[in-house]
C-alpha cells in the first residue's frame, strides 16, 4: 500500500512539473491547443 501512495505522489509531482512546462512554452502550448481541438 505503500508502495501505490509513493508512486501516485511521484506521478502528481511529474503531471504538475510538466505543467508548469507547458505553461512556460509558448510553442508547447500551441501544439497541446492544436491537438485538444
Amino acid at each position: 500500500m505503500e508502495t501505490l501512495d509513493t508512486f501516485n505522489r511521484m506521478l502528481a509531482s511529474m503531471a504538475s512539473q510538466a505543467g508548469v512546462l507547458v505553461s512556460t512554452n509558448p510553442k508547447v502550448r500551441d501544439l497541446f491547443l492544436k491537438r485538444a481541438e
